[in-house]
């Protein structure tokens, strides 16, 4: 398992614990039993997106920015990462340029995401997100992104707050869901809006 995956989700650990971070809390129990249920909760989270409308089983996704630990491609959806390596593929990266263009980076070429829906969750770094509105904005592709953990984590409304700022950014068709069970918590800010594939055709 790579040292950088396994210590950016130890630092959304300590960040929920409200604990610093050294090598007696990275090498706790606790630390390894936050990992697993956060994995638990990552399946009921994707029953809750189709629950509430948004089955993305059988849509054109790709996850962004997630590993083996945290990763809904074991459910046969696309993964773009630098932690892809953790699920025994090619390390890639998404960078959004110009006014909201997912750009997608691969080991020898840059590309343009084809699919129609981008996704995430709990990202590491407010930063990977802030600007996924343009994604939306632009027109041509859909954004999903969630929050979810216990309602005892110390980030818990700092995490909500974030899919507020970036919905208030959002122009048009989309919503912001939030529901609680068993102690837990679901905030999934997803666009509403219907992409319609565009089909090239040759003349000639």
């Amino acid at each position: 398992m790579g040292k950088k995956y396994l210590l950016c989700l130890f630092k959304q650990y300590c960040i929920a614990r409200n604990l610093e971070m050294n090598e007696n809390n990275f090498f706790s129990e606790d630390f390894y039993s936050w990992v697993a249920q956060n994995n638990r909760l990552l399946y009921e989270y994707f029953e809750y997106l189709g629950n509430i409308g948004f089955d993305y089983q059988n849509e054109d996704v790709i996850e962004i920015g997630k590993g083996r630990l945290d990763s809904l491609s074991k459910n046969g959806i696309k993964l773009i990462s630098p932690f892809a390596e953790t699920c025994g593929k090619s390390n890639s990266g998404l960078v959004v340029i110009g006014e909201g263009i997912p750009l997608i980076f691969k080991p020898n070429e840059a590309i343009v995401a084809k699919e129609r829906i981008l996704l995430t969750h709990n990202p590491y770094f407010e930063s990977e997100i802030l600007n996924w509105h343009l994604i939306h904005n632009r027109g041509d592709k859909n954004i999903s992104i969630g929050m979810f953990g216990s309602l005892n984590d110390m980030d818990t409304y700092k995490k909500i707050d974030l899919l507020k700022k970036i919905s208030k950014k959002m122009k048009d068709d989309h919503s912001l869901d939030f529901d609680t069970d068993n102690g837990n918590y679901f905030c999934t800010l997803n666009s509403k809006r219907k992409i319609k594939r565009k089909i090239l055709t040759r003349l000639g």
